[in-house]
């Protein structure tokens, strides 16, 4: 019984942290779209409760594509060339309170952004890879959020970038 309460412990924690990695971001990737043979991408806007919200991140998520170099051609309008069209939905955010956040130390205030994102393949119109991102200042490093370098716009840059990283062939 002396041997097993180790692995009993390991194990446990092991499953713990592999539950709290995935509610971070989560993707089904369709082996049948090749990312690889495209190059041209299409960010449309996102859809969200803030429709400015919604444009401002699509923005960033395409400059954030060009700036990875990873296609010719990232347009924020539709084409008529093959292409991969990414669409994206708000599901979540709250735009904190800087204020608060630095005099808490970041336990409180913080700022939170969630995307489900969905790609599709152009001119099939296939539907077959998406996923969630989900961003919040708690999760970064403290200093940060303690001294405000974390703001919701800095979140929406990071998370723009991070769908950018996913994105790539």
């Amino acid at each position: 019984m002396g041997k097993l309460k180790p692995v009993l412990i390991s194990t446990t924690l092991f499953l713990l942290l592999t539950l709290i990695t995935s509610c971070r971001s989560t993707n089904d990737w369709n082996p049948f779209i090749d990312l690889a043979q495209h190059d041209t991408i299409v960010v449309n806007s996102f859809a969200s409760t803030d429709p400015k919200l919604g444009k401002e991140l699509a923005d960033q998520t395409a400059s954030a594509l060009i700036k990875e170099g990873y296609y010719a051609t990232v347009s924020r309008t539709p084409l008529a060339q093959p292409s991969i069209v990414v669409d994206g939905t708000v599901i979540r955010f709250n735009k904190g309170n800087l204020p608060l956040r630095i005099k808490t130390n970041g336990r409180s205030g913080h700022a939170q952004l969630q995307v489900e994102i969905l790609v599709t393949e152009l001119p099939s119109g296939y539907e077959g890879t998406q996923f969630r991102m989900s961003l919040d200042t708690r999760l970064t490093k403290p200093d940060a959020s303690r001294t405000g370098r974390e703001t919701f716009s800095w979140l929406q840059q990071e998370t723009a970038k991070q769908i950018a990283r996913k994105l790539s062939p």
